[in-house]
């Protein structure tokens, strides 16, 4: 169960359904963003690491299910509720 708008603790709850998994957190993180509809560079950690070239956001191989077939389209956080730097 993930939220739309300002979650995680106000916003609108959306079930997902499935398990994202994975041995390097960047990539799992990257495969959310895309499942959630936001391009990751979006968000500022993934951003950073990419900067520094640590992990990336492309030539992912998915397992399972496309991002496609799962996807939902998210409302991106206003950006009075965003982390600096996002």
């Amino acid at each position: 169960m993930v939220k739309r708008a300002t979650g995680p603790t106000n916003g609108e709850p959306v079930e997902m359904g499935l398990i994202i998994a994975g041995a390097d957190p960047g990539v799992v993180d990257t495969v959310a963003t895309r499942v959630m509809g936001v391009h990751p560079l979006y968000f500022g950690h993934i951003r950073m690491a990419n900067e520094y070239g640590i992990g990336t956001y492309e030539d992912i191989e998915v397992v399972g299910e496309t991002i496609e077939g799962v996807k939902k389209d998210f409302t991106p956080v206003p950006e009075e509720f965003r982390f600096p730097n996002e």
